[in-house]
């Protein structure tokens, strides 16, 4: 049993010795550990270790699709020693390997500061010997809670598995480097998934070497390794037509690859215009497939929610849905948007402003429609929004005004006729004591890709 495997076990046992007392575990080695259930809508659950490090996990709206109960375990010792410098010892995540339909933050706020936080990186534990830097997001992101602490570490991981955090010399991230490119597969038809995986591997490893300054020793590894792949997928024999659902699969994940990480670049002129041949090619491909193969909607929302005759706020926006099809088989319909949230109105002597913003998952499914006879009458789509409203509620009256920020889930359904597109309905429901009023049109894009 490897080393992995052995984790794994030992994992699952330690969970079956837990004592659950109020939503909380006490884990083996005397470490508490914290418990909750939590489903589509998202949550976080917060813990603290035996060195009094804060570790938070925060599970965003749409990342589940059923209640999941889960495990934040604190380790007492940290489960690999790549990076020697440990910040904390680490966090076992269960259920271990679950994944996540929209990656979760992992934060930790040591209890001893350490001297630079950015020098510190939040890792997923592969093995004893190998881990894997945790995307940081966007430099420029806010904490969830309005409150940006540079004490602060964060992370965004997509499955649960154990993780850890350290301050990495230049020669253990050289060192991970190298044994990241060792991983990336040689070609293979079916083997696009593994191909990706190690693709983000390699490259959370090369912003660890670039986090820490200095010259990058494999300024090509990455860009060389997609190069290849692509080379050979495109020598492959295609179907026809192109719609299987592992060619349409291959052909994102290449094109994907190709547009975020890029080809190399060579200064030699017959190298040059061989990648600017295989690319123009990459790119012909996956316009075929996705003209031929994937439909795009557009749903154009807007929820009027009124109380009374003075009080009104306004949900308006567009969210583009992917729609995919196999053959004559309807599929999975999935898009994401953030629609600005709007309005006011007078209630006496105060007057309220709303200013904010709906940040929407929208998932649902397209069924057929049949009669009585079994005979087709309609393809009809089955949809479900639902994310997080982030407001700002401003009250004034002649004497002072007064500011506040708001966080509210909101969900609605749809059910909108695809054989119908660019017809407009409208749906009436209640809403917090006041009534919303959603007007919705669906439209087809005929150009997917510029979408």
């Amino acid at each position: 049993m490897s080393a992995v495997q052995q984790r794994g076990a030992l994992s699952i046992f330690a969970s079956v010795l837990f004592v659950w007392v109020g939503g909380y575990a006490a884990a083996q080695d005397g470490q508490s550990a914290v418990v909750e259930t939590i489903g589509k809508d998202g949550g976080a659950l917060c813990v603290a270790n035996q060195e009094g490090d804060t570790i938070e996990l925060g599970i965003p709206a749409g990342a589940l699709t059923e209640d999941v109960e889960i495990s934040l375990c604190p380790l007492s010792t940290p489960a690999s020693d790549a990076i020697a410098a440990h910040v904390f010892p680490g966090v076992e995540i269960l259920p271990d390997g679950l994944s996540l339909l929209v990656p979760a933050r992992l934060k930790l706020m040591p209890a001893v500061p350490v001297a630079d936080p950015c020098m510190v990186v939040l890792y997923h534990v592969r093995s004893a010997e190998f881990v894997v830097p945790l995307d940081s997001g966007p430099a420029s992101e806010d904490d969830e809670d309005g409150e940006n602490s540079q004490d602060e570490i964060a992370g965004y991981l997509s499955h649960f598995s154990t993780y850890g955090g350290g301050e990495p010399t230049r020669s253990e991230a050289e060192a991970l480097a190298e044994l990241a490119f060792e991983m990336i597969p040689a070609y293979d038809p079916y083997g696009y998934q593994a191909f990706e995986e190690a693709l983000h591997i390699a490259v959370q490893t090369k912003k660890m070497i670039a986090l820490l300054g200095g010259e990058d020793p494999y300024p090509n590894n990455v860009e060389e390794a997609v190069l290849s792949h692509i080379k050979d997928f495109l020598a492959e024999a295609r179907p026809e037509p192109p719609c299987d659902p592992d060619y349409i699969q291959a052909t994102v994940v290449y094109f994907r690859a190709m547009s975020l990480l890029g080809l190399p670049v060579y200064d030699d002129l017959e190298k040059s215009n061989e990648v600017a041949a295989i690319r123009s090619q990459m790119e012909d491909l996956f316009q075929e497939v996705a003209n031929r193969c994937l439909r795009q909607l557009n749903l154009t929302i807007n929820i009027d929610v009124i109380w009374g005759e003075n009080l009104e706020k306004n949900y308006n926006g567009v969210i583009n849905l992917g729609w995919q099809v196999y053959g004559d088989d309807p599929s999975y319909v999935y898009g994401t948007g953030e629609l600005p949230v709007t309005g006011g109105g007078q209630y006496g002597a105060t007057t309220t402003t709303f200013d904010g913003v709906w940040y929407v998952v929208a998932e649902g499914s397209v069924v057929l429609a049949e009669d009585e006879a079994g005979m087709m009458t309609d393809l009809v789509l089955e949809l479900a929004l639902r994310g997080e409203v982030l407001e700002e509620v401003v009250s004034c009256n002649p004497f002072a005004c007064v500011s506040s920020m708001s966080s509210y889930h909101y969900e609605t359904a749809l059910r909108l006729s695809l054989k119908g597109t660019s017809t407009t309905v409208v749906t009436i429901e209640p809403f917090d004591e006041g009534v919303a009023i959603t007007t919705t049109t669906l439209e087809k894009v005929v150009a997917p890709l510029e979408q």
